[in-house]
């Protein structure tokens, strides 16, 4: 499910004009927030936090080794070689970089990392908003309708997923029920002749034979329905999760169509505020 290839040109050109707050990802995916003080050759120092005076400031180093990526501006920082695992990205390379990573995602079928990864592109756009002149303003805006867009339809092809998946393992469920049936009923059949046929007397050979067939069938006939019933109840408890799943994603489908609506309302408000200055 290619999703967004097409719009990455575009995404980079729009938002090539504001940077995003500073922060560090680390390699476990966390993100750390805050404002980086230097670049150093085996780790970067954020600080997360300060008091009202700037008197207690709470500072972090972190070792190279710790990091995939970080975002700072692109103004008054020390930029140092860190070796290819770790990049140093501008704010608008990072959202272009979470897009590319979430379709990565949802084409190997992580819908919810992948997802995840569109709303965080989403809400990084506009992280600066109230401090971005007009034009700016209206481009971060743009990029946030974006990145939801890409959300919904990752969304809806995850519901999409869910139910075809459902659907497929019931009819495999449901041949392999048609299929025991028939055997089981065709077994009933040859018991059923086999018990007209013989005497209380004699038993020719060739019946002791078909007895014998019969009571092989019989056994094989009973672990084959015993694991029917053990996979039935398996696959009727991953259906009620995927029910559930299901439900929860179609909720989760409209909410983002709303803020979907909400984003392009905005962009809309932004570029006629922009037009008139």
């Amino acid at each position: 499910m290619k999703i967004s290839a097409i719009f990455y040109p575009v995404v980079a050109v729009m938002v090539s004009s504001w940077a995003l707050a500073d922060f560090v990802e680390l390699k476990n995916g966390e993100r750390i927030e805050g404002v980086i003080l230097s670049e150093n050759d085996d780790s970067i120092e954020i600080e997360v936090g300060k008091n009202d005076n700037g008197t207690i400031r709470r500072v972090l180093i972190i070792h190279s080794s710790e990091i995939s990526s970080w975002v700072a501006d692109q103004d008054g920082r020390i930029s140092r070689e860190q070796g290819a695992e770790v990049n140093r990205l501008g704010g608008t390379e990072y959202i272009e970089s979470l897009l590319q990573k979430a379709e990565a995602q949802i084409e190997k079928g992580n819908y919810n990392e992948g997802i995840r990864q569109f709303g965080d592109a989403a809400d990084l756009a506009v992280q600066n908003l109230d401090g971005l002149a007009d034009h700016d303003r209206t481009e971060a805006l743009k990029v946030r309708a974006h990145a939801l867009r890409l959300q919904l339809a990752a969304l809806e092809g995850k519901a999409e997923s869910i139910e075809k998946k459902s659907d497929g393992i019931e009819e495999e469920m449901e041949d392999w029920k048609e299929q025991l049936e028939d055997d089981i009923e065709k077994y009933e059949k040859d018991k059923e002749d086999y018990d007209d046929e013989k005497t209380n007397r004699h038993v020719e050979l060739g019946k002791r034979h078909q007895q014998s067939d019969l009571v092989m069938r019989e056994e094989e006939l009973v672990k084959r329905k015993m694991a029917y019933n053990e996979k039935r109840i398996q696959v009727d408890a991953y259906l009620e999760r995927s029910e559930k799943d299901l439900i929860k994603t179609k909720t989760q489908i409209k909410l983002v169509e709303e803020r979907v609506d909400q984003a392009e309302d905005d962009v809309k408000a932004s570029a006629r505020k922009k037009s008139r200055r």
